[in-house]
């Protein structure tokens, strides 16, 4: 119903015109979504039906802070809250818009813990440009990798704080890592590099979520995974696939 629904006023072109507090499941619980101004139906969608699972175990077997890079709408925000409400959760999002949207998300479901920094990590401080594509503000693809998207046309640009994840963690962490995961379209290299300190003293699990290369002509891509693949081999990380 709640799908008929929202393509119906998004068809009218009046999603932006309502405000809206559906019901999803995520690990077996149910949350108020915030959908409104056109944002956040896109968090009613289950993007990574594997994570559920995946954290369950790691969650378990790891422990200490859970350092989510890439929050986007907090998806699996919640799902760290399900599976483990204890662990202390430390989110960086770049994008402001969906910032304000996982306050909104956290507060209508009466979820405290959690900490989002609003900014980029990288391997410097300084700032970036964050290219969003799709016509869409929270948009999950946008990259702070110039050009990541060859050829695609680029809706927005922001420009965002970007800072090394090294340099501020004294004063965020609550302990050691436990997991990293990252989603950052292709900036997780510099994100690792930013953050090399803790890998190598805490030695987390890290979740990688990386962008396929697609075709021959996307050399860029291909170079930044293989970059990201020496650095986790010299690291002393074993890359698995989750299927």
């Amino acid at each position: 119903m709640t799908d008929l629904l929202l393509r119906s006023l998004r068809r009218l072109g009046l999603l932006r015109r309502v405000v809206l507090y559906p019901r999803r499941y995520s690990c077996g619980r149910p949350f108020r979504i915030p959908v409104y101004l056109g944002i956040g139906a896109a968090a009613l969608e289950e993007r990574d039906p594997w994570a559920g699972p995946v954290l369950q175990v790691l969650l378990m077997r790891c422990p200490g802070t859970f350092v989510d890079c890439g929050v986007n709408l907090g998806a699996t925000l919640l799902k760290v809250h399900v599976i483990s409400p204890d662990t202390p959760y430390l989110g960086f999002e770049a994008n402001p818009v969906c910032v304000a949207y996982v306050d909104e998300l956290m507060a209508v479901n009466g979820i405290t813990g959690p900490v989002v920094v609003p900014l980029a990590l990288t391997d410097r401080r300084g700032a970036a440009t964050l290219e969003i594509y799709h016509h869409d503000p929270t948009d999950a693809t946008a990259s702070s990798v110039p050009d990541f998207k060859q050829g695609q046309e680029i809706s927005k640009r922001i420009s965002v704080p970007c800072m090394r994840f090294d340099e501020m963690a004294p004063e965020l962490l609550k302990g050691p890592i436990g997991v990293v995961r990252l989603d950052l379209e292709g900036a997780d290299q510099q994100a690792l590099e930013g953050m090399v300190e803790h890998l190598r003293r805490d030695r987390p699990v890290l979740i990688l979520r990386l962008p396929p290369v697609y075709r021959e002509s996307n050399t860029e891509r291909l170079h930044r995974q293989l970059r990201l693949e020496q650095m986790l081999s010299e690291l002393g990380y074993t890359l698995f696939r989750i299927h």
